[in-house]
């Protein structure tokens, strides 16, 4: 059975990408009593929301992380990161971060099946799941037919499609009050069928 691992941080602007990170591997390795193939996380603040998935066990994800400077001292924000700029004082200004250990039901384990599962490249929207979504197909198909194009075998990736289907559809207004967010995702659950626990992340809000 898959894990789900969220973090929150009250403090906001400041806590070090490596402090926020090394919570999300603590908070997994709890998990691992549940079995798992891969595992994932995804970080970040506001228009720079990074994804970083292994096949594999939770050493090979934090191996992965290291190599790419995010467990540093000196470790960029995900904006300086993508951006290419310095980072100024390895801070994320950001207020949550999620993970995820899967056992594969639909796909084989890998990168591209592990979650987080994304919206796209861009990570507008990016999600972790536990359980099952029974009518996955039928909105695969409709989203499929709509020009989203899929990478993964999952059903869970039609959660963040959707997402980035029903924002990019909605009045300049709509996206920008307060609460569009948590009224965006309730939307995307009303059309869900199946048994799931589900944790929700975007580089949009």
């Amino acid at each position: 059975m898959c894990g789900i691992f969220g973090c929150y941080f009250s403090d906001g602007p400041g806590v070090p990408t490596r402090e926020v990170v090394s919570t999300l591997l603590v908070g997994l390795r709890r998990l691992e009593y549940r079995g798992y193939d891969s595992a994932g996380v995804a970080f970040g603040e506001r228009g720079a929301l990074r994804v970083v998935k292994e096949k594999g066990n939770i050493n090979d994800l934090e191996a992965n992380l290291e190599s790419a400077g995010v467990l540093s001292a000196g470790a960029e924000s995900p904006r300086s990161a993508l951006a290419g700029e310095a980072a100024e004082a390895a801070a994320c200004a950001f207020s949550c971060a999620i993970a995820h250990t899967r056992w594969a039901t639909h796909g084989v384990p890998s990168c591209v099946n592990a979650h987080p599962q994304a919206s796209s490249s861009e990570n507008e929207f990016v999600v972790v799941h536990n359980g099952i979504i029974t009518n996955y197909k039928a909105l695969k198909d409709f989203l499929l037919s709509e020009g989203m194009p899929f990478e993964s075998d999952t059903d869970t990736e039609v959660i963040p499609k959707l997402c980035k289907y029903v924002h990019d559809r909605l009045p300049a207004s709509e996206r920008d009050r307060a609460g569009a967010f948590r009224a965006l995702v309730s939307q995307v659950v009303g059309e869900l069928e199946g048994a799931f626990a589900l944790l929700f992340k975007s580089k949009l809000y």
